[in-house]
């Protein structure tokens, strides 16, 4: 019987496999066997497919921060709500370490979490063990004026990763039905600009809209 190398298997042979295997072994192993393999693995069709197939193992994600002595990790971990499938590890963890001060504020989008501490964003992928640090956002307005509100979304359309920082106004009570418009400042990444992502810059958009909350007919 005339034996076949593994990296010479038939292109869809080749997907129905790899859709079962676990993110961190495909980024840090697989993608290295073969120049076939690693177009296979950066291919965007491959990217739906593993999307596809991972939606339908769904997890439970916990995080915490463990603090001893002067040192503080925050912890994620994550396990299957379901019978573990084939080839995919049960526990996956991942620690960053001195972020005490961290905070996940939203959903996580795409697989990935987006921890927040005033000015500073951390993104997160804990099937793969790595962060990125974002560029420190510069306020607008004084600290002692002005509260922070952070969002963290994905564009299904464009396939980019946007963070909206927006500054709400201390000096004005919700007595007030028409407060000063805030500009709010605004960060996006596409997945293949993650490696770069201290080369990008936030930048400043005026909203035409109040976006405070509604309490007893005053926003």
């Amino acid at each position: 019987m005339e034996r076949t190398d593994i990296s010479e298997l038939p292109e869809d042979i080749l997907k129905e496999i790899m859709v079962r295997v676990p993110l961190e072994s495909l980024v840090d192993q697989c993608i290295c066997v073969c120049k076939k393999w690693r177009s296979t693995i950066r291919g965007e069709e491959f990217k739906k497919l593993y999307w596809a197939q991972s939606i339908t193992r769904p997890r439970l994600l916990f995080d915490y921060i463990r603090t001893f002595a002067e040192q503080s990790d925050y912890l994620f971990q994550s396990v299957y709500q379901q019978e573990e499938p084939l080839l995919s590890s049960a526990l996956k963890q991942m620690i960053i370490s001195s972020a005490r001060e961290y905070k996940m504020f939203c959903a996580p989008q795409r697989g990935l979490v987006c921890l927040e501490y005033e000015t500073k964003f951390v993104l997160c992928n804990p099937a793969t063990n790595k962060f990125k640090a974002l560029p420190e956002c510069k306020r607008l307005r004084p600290e002692r004026e002005s509260k922070i509100i952070c969002f963290f979304g994905y564009d299904e359309v464009t396939k980019v990763f946007t963070f909206l920082i927006s500054e709400t106004d201390y000096r004005f009570t919700r007595k007030y039905s028409h407060k000063p418009l805030m500009p709010h400042q605004v960060f996006t990444v596409e997945l293949a600009e993650l490696e770069n992502i201290k080369e990008k810059t936030w930048r400043v958009i005026k909203c035409e809209h109040n976006h405070s909350q509604l309490l007893n007919h005053y926003v």
